[in-house]
């Protein structure tokens, strides 16, 4: 590993990782070694995009029970009021 791919993963060296390495199954081992730097890019921006499409499905799913709370509560406010004002239109007319 140069020193220009520590900077990139800004992580120390870890001698463990030699250890996991050696623990994967062959399977593993061989898609890993065939990987060249293009592909390891397109992994890491791959993972990128996965994060930020779970980032934007929590974020939109809370805007859509933000919005579905706003109407029902709009429905309910509208009915008070005509309550309200039915209520006072009765006490009128009495």
């Amino acid at each position: 590993m140069t020193e220009r791919d520590d900077n990139f993963w800004n992580e120390p060296y870890d001698p463990r990782a030699v250890d996991r390495f050696a623990q994967l199954p062959p399977a593993t081992k061989e898609f890993l070694t065939k990987l060249d730097e293009g592909d390891i890019k397109d992994l890491k921006e791959s993972m990128q995009f996965m994060h930020q499409a779970k980032m934007a499905g929590r974020i939109f799913r809370w805007v859509w029970v933000t919005i579905a709370a706003a109407f029902f509560g709009v429905i309910a406010l509208t009915e008070g009021i005509q309550k309200v004002i039915q209520w006072i239109g009765h006490g009128i007319s009495r």
